[in-house]
């Protein structure tokens, strides 16, 4: 289980977080693709600069001067983000308007009843630009075997290959000095996080070397 966000620093202004939370026991609460469409497109209902509303018209709350997301990568069973909160409740709002609604919209979709994440979620605080930058890889990088081609991951944006209104690609840029020091670092220190990752699902590491941007 994970450990009670109670007993962590989440309530820190000006600190960024790597963000997780896995499925209840072997559910998938993103098996589908629609599904980790639907999970980021809450994010950037929150995020985005342009007010966005709801079926009855009601306007999301803007949360884009109180929390940045930074990085993400979506899998079938859990999610990894990387958060950074201006203010000191940024964080926890967003996740609770995300994660609740999230779970709603999984309810009525799959005909399930219950919590779908076996915690609200956690939150462990980076600790300057090295753990940051290791935290960053780690999240992007999440699948061995698509790697940063991989749809749900955000490793596009932060090449320029593709634009998004809500995820905080400056920031990211910031910490690796430009998109030429986020290559860098990816190539450097991807080959050994896809093959650790390979091992870890069981699938030998020679099936899918890495492949640098």
């Amino acid at each position: 289980m994970a450990r009670d966000l109670r007993s962590k620093p989440t309530d820190a202004p000006n600190q960024t977080f790597h963000v997780t939370s896995h499925g209840v026991g072997p559910l998938k609460p993103f098996l589908r693709n629609i599904d980790k469409r639907e999970f980021l497109g809450r994010l950037s209902w929150y995020l985005s600069p342009t007010v966005t509303r709801d079926a009855k018209r009601r306007p999301y709350a803007q949360l884009f001067e109180e929390v940045a997301v930074l990085a993400y990568c979506v899998l079938d069973n859990h999610f990894h983000l990387i958060v950074h909160q201006y203010s000191a409740d940024g964080m926890r709002k967003l996740m609770s308007r995300v994660l609740s609604g999230y779970g709603k919209y999984y309810n009525r979709e799959h005909n399930w009843r219950g919590p779908i994440f076996k915690a609200r979620y956690e939150a462990d605080p980076l600790r300057g630009p090295d753990h940051m930058k290791e935290m960053l890889g780690y999240a992007i990088l999440n699948h061995p075997i698509a790697q940063l081609d991989y749809e749900f991951c955000s490793n596009a944006i932060h090449v320029g290959e593709r634009n998004s209104h809500w995820v905080r690609n400056d920031l990211t840029m910031n910490v690796f000095s430009g998109v030429d020091g986020y290559r860098e670092y990816m190539n450097r220190t991807g080959p050994a996080r896809v093959e650790a990752k390979l091992k870890q699902w069981g699938i030998d590491p020679r099936l899918h070397p890495y492949r640098p941007i």
